[in-house]
């Protein structure tokens, strides 16, 4: 059995959904190794709801740097991937 479906007649579209999706999931990674980080005081640590909302906040925040361009990660995949797809055979 191959591991690798074979793409369909879109499949420059299909490695940009994957390309920023890849790097809204790094951004996702990154936002909450910060948010360890910073020491949380008491007085106004809102509890389980805020870290609830603080993830789905982070999770849209990721999503929306990979689709403005972020870091450029998505970018990459596609300039190193896409050559691969137009000179496939």
């Amino acid at each position: 059995m191959n591991g690798v479906a074979p793409m369909g007649t879109n499949d420059h579209a299909s490695l940009h959904r994957a390309a920023v999706a890849f790097e809204g999931f790094f951004h996702g990674l990154m936002l909450r190794t910060m948010r360890k980080s910073v020491h949380e005081g008491s007085r106004f640590h809102g509890g389980s709801g805020e870290r609830v909302f603080r993830g789905m906040q982070d999770g849209l925040l990721a999503e929306r740097m990979a689709e403005g361009g972020g870091l450029g990660i998505a970018k990459m995949i596609e300039e190193q991937l896409g050559s691969r797809l137009d000179t496939r055979g």
